[in-house]
């Protein structure tokens, strides 16, 4: 007879994201992996984890962020203008 037992077990393999767009649901999973990218909408600008997260906030929103990095956002927006901070 073999007894098998099992303590906790824990594996991240992604993170859940959902929102609402109007009266739908939209959720996606993506996986957590930090590879941040800078995007920026009209004069936001926001770091997100990873590429899949920043297409589902676009799916999931409407909105339309544009990736201008693919490292966390070291920039100001001046004028309309994307300056890299020192």
């Amino acid at each position: 007879m073999v007894i098998a037992s099992l303590g906790f077990l824990v594996i991240t393999l992604s993170a859940l994201i959902t929102s609402s767009n109007a009266d739908t649901e939209c959720s996606s999973i993506c996986p957590d992996i930090y590879q941040p990218l800078c995007a920026v909408m009209g004069n936001n600008m926001q770091t997100f984890g990873n590429s899949c997260v920043l297409g589902v906030r676009n799916k999931c929103s409407g909105e339309n962020w544009v990736v201008i990095s693919n490292y966390a956002c070291n920039f100001s927006i001046v004028n309309g203008r994307i300056i890299k901070k020192n």
